[in-house]
């Protein structure tokens, strides 16, 4: 949590916020000192602040909570943690609250990658390889373009496994 005054100095931050991203209020006195640190690219930095500004701006007019923002938000060690962001007027106040989703979204991506990807090979399973082929000819024939298909067949697979063994077939789809 991060309290926040009318002009955007930081009042205080709680126990957690320290834990999670390092900081505590006296490094990061105002929210300008934090969002440099938090968000050292300058382009993601300001694509942030303009959604934060909205965010603020909504909770302005509608007076309640806002929804969620996803932030990629470096900490002091330089480490990376992924946070959904939610702005509150209180009393007042400015509070940002923060919930660490980092585990759940390295999770996430993959599981992602086990339902796109063939775990041998590391290229698209089919469903993925036919959107993916799906979306390229329909780009293609939108803009009235030319596209090209390859396909690999491994011919005897069936004769290589029996013969040489699994390991051995696995070995060469791989290559």
């Amino acid at each position: 949590v991060i309290v926040m005054l009318y002009d955007w100095s930081i009042d205080r931050v709680n126990t957690k916020f320290q834990e999670l991203f390092g900081w505590s209020a006296p490094e990061i006195s105002h929210f300008d000192h934090w969002w440099e640190k938090a968000f050292p690219d300058p382009e993601y930095r300001e694509s942030m602040r303009q959604m934060a500004m909205d965010m603020v701006g909504n909770v302005a007019l509608n007076g309640r909570e806002s929804n969620p923002l996803v932030m990629r938000i470096q900490c002091r060690d330089g480490e990376e943690r992924i946070a959904e962001a939610r702005f509150i007027y209180l009393e007042g106040n400015g509070i940002w609250t923060f919930t660490d989703i980092t585990e759940l979204h390295h999770k996430e991506a993959r599981l992602h990658q086990y339902a796109t990807t063939d775990e041998l090979t590391g290229i698209y399973n089919r469903r993925t390889g036919m959107a993916v082929l799906e979306r390229a000819m329909s780009a293609c024939r939108l803009a009235r373009l030319p596209l090209s298909i390859c396909y690999l067949d491994v011919n005897n697979l069936k004769t290589t496994n029996d013969t040489l063994g699994h390991a051995e077939g696995d070995r060469l789809l791989q290559v």
